[in-house]
Parts: C-alpha cells; sequence; structure tokens
C-alpha cells in the first residue's frame, strides 16, 4: 500500500463516519464551554469540508515517475526540482498529512516526515 492509497482509504473512512452522524440538536449537559467548543470543531459539516480540503491537496501532490531516471516525484513539488530531496513522492506535504493517521495499523513510520 502506498501513502497515497491509504490516504485515500482514511479520508473515505473519515467522510463515511461524518455521513452517518444522526442530524439534529445535539445537547451537553454539566458543560463549561470547552467541550461545545470542541464538539461544534467536529460539526459532520465541517469534517466532511475538511476531508474535501485533504483529498484536494492530496491531489495537487499525486505521484508522476521521471521516465529517465525511474524515480517517483510529486507533481507538485518534483517540477523542475528534480535534484530536490523534498521532490521525491511522497513529498512533505502529503507525509505530513499521513501524520495525522500514524496511530492506524497500516500505517508505515517510512511515510513519517
Amino acid at each position: 500500500m502506498t501513502l497515497f492509497e491509504f490516504l485515500a482509504e482514511r479520508l473515505g473512512e473519515d467522510e463515511i463516519a461524518a455521513r452517518e452522524v444522526p442530524s439534529g440538536r445535539w445537547t451537553v449537559v454539566a458543560d463549561d464551554g470547552l467541550l461545545t467548543d470542541y464538539l461544534t470543531r467536529l460539526d459532520p459539516s465541517r469534517v466532511l469540508a475538511e476531508v474535501e480540503a485533504k483529498r484536494r491537496i492530496v491531489e495537487l501532490h499525486e505521484p508522476f515517475i521521471i521516465g529517465d531516471l525511474g524515480e517517483t516525484l510529486c507533481y507538485r513539488c518534483g517540477h523542475g526540482n528534480e535534484s530536490d530531496p523534498g521532490a521525491r513522492w511522497p513529498c512533505l506535504t502529503v507525509a505530513a498529512l499521513g501524520t495525522v493517521y500514524a496511530d492506524h495499523p497500516d500505517y508505515e513510520e517510512s511515510w513519517r516526515p
């Protein structure tokens, strides 16, 4: 499994979880405001927007292979920067997105930036 595939699966799981949350009003008992603020940030519409934004970032940084070198580079970071180590795929941007899911059993430490 590549980091590209790993992120696609995790983002898909996040999307499904957000869509399965029942609509309507949530009630919090005995809250000092902190819990309410936190739960507001987990609103399904916000989670879905975050999933879409992360998918777009991953798409912008998709891998491509340099024919002569046979090396996999980041489409966004690698054009014109083939000699830059940060241009290799997964680039630092995609690797950073992957760390959100570092506790997942399929996460590979070699992806860590």
